[in-house]
């Protein structure tokens, strides 16, 4: 019997985000990858992209080819809803509101993450 890991394949990612949050995707797309290598044998290797929001999404929408888009404010997501049609115009239903019933739609900070699912990537709360 062939070795499943003989098979993999390199992905490559590119993840785009803004500026402030460099230092938390060097270490989450690290975890994220060793994981990944743990589950499937594959190796990912992701390429960063940081700069401020707007740029972000004026780069995505101008064609930059990328696979995970992190953006700070709704106008910048809103903006690739338009012409552009990257996204669906309802993005935020696809979100739970906030647990203090505020409605607030907008941030992670708003969605609980157990331990567990986070040490699953290598990252301790």
């Amino acid at each position: 019997m062939v070795d499943a890991v003989a098979h993999a394949k390199d992905l490559n990612l590119l993840n785009a985000y803004y500026a402030p949050t460099r230092e938390l995707y060097t270490e989450f797309n690290a975890a994220f990858a060793m994981a990944w290598k743990g589950r499937t044998g594959e190796t990912v290797t992701i390429q960063q992209s940081h700069g401020g929001s707007g740029k972000q999404a004026r780069a995505v929408i101008d064609g930059l080819q990328a696979d995970v888009v992190t953006l700070a404010l709704a106008f910048d997501i809103d903006a690739m809803t338009g012409q552009a049609g990257l996204i669906s115009k309802d993005w935020q239903n696809a979100f739970p509101t906030a647990p203090d019933g505020s409605g607030s739609r907008h941030g992670c900070a708003d969605i609980d993450v157990d331990s567990d699912s986070l040490e699953s990537l290598g990252i301790t709360a």
